[in-house]
C-alpha cells in the first residue's frame, strides 16, 4: 500500500489489485471511516483518482 494525499490534503492509502494482467487501484480512508474502501474523499468530497493524489 502506498500513502497518498488528497488535493484538500486528506492522507488516503492506495492499494493495487492485479487481476487477469490488470493493476487497479484501491482507496481506502486511513483515519476516519478506517478499515472501507472510499470512492470519494472523506474530507471534501472529491471522487478519488489515482493521478489526482500527491
Amino acid at each position: 500500500m502506498q500513502r497518498r494525499t488528497c488535493e484538500c490534503g486528506r492522507d488516503i492509502w492506495v492499494q493495487y489489485r492485479i487481476q487477469e494482467g490488470t493493476c487497479r487501484p484501491v482507496f481506502w480512508s486511513v483515519t476516519i471511516q478506517a478499515g472501507r474502501k472510499v470512492h470519494v474523499c472523506p474530507s471534501c468530497g472529491a471522487f478519488l483518482h489515482i493521478d489526482a493524489l500527491h
